[in-house]
């Protein structure tokens, strides 16, 4: 279920689990750097990219909660598991949340594609689908 009309919150189904993982354009986010050489602080590190949820005592759990439940009251009833962390690309306009997106064409038959949203993935196909198109067309 992904919230857009109010506070942007999502819950996705954890696999193939009975876990949700609870996330939110607001509090998600626990540190920004816009220079590409500030090097990740120390104490985000050795959160990065692991495999498990763990907990840790910074979590913003309490803020979606509590700001959640004015468009789903049943997230009073949601509890803190643990928490992932990666680095996420996003475009320098902290107001639109823009991820990035590169399409790449290796040959004629081969496409690499970054993609940081679900909309984002979906504009590539189809940018990948009308290039395709036009080379068929060119033959």
């Amino acid at each position: 279920m992904v919230v857009v009309d109010g506070p942007f919150t999502a819950f996705d189904p954890y696999g193939n689990t009975k876990f949700f993982q609870f996330g939110s354009a607001k509090h998600t986010n626990h540190w920004v750097s816009s220079d590409q050489q500030v090097a990740i602080p120390d104490k985000y590190k050795s959160y990065l990219n692991n495999r498990e949820f763990i907990k840790v005592n910074f979590t913003h759990f309490d803020k979606m909660v509590k700001e959640t439940m004015q468009v789903v009251p049943l997230t009073k009833y949601a509890k803190y598991l643990g928490s992932k962390f990666t680095i996420r690309l996003v475009e320098h306009n902290p107001s639109t949340d823009r991820r990035i997106l590169r399409i790449q064409q290796s040959n004629s038959k081969t496409f690499h594609v970054f993609s940081g949203k679900v909309v984002s993935a979906t504009k590539a196909a189809d940018k990948i689908y009308k290039s395709i198109l036009e080379q068929m067309n060119e033959l």
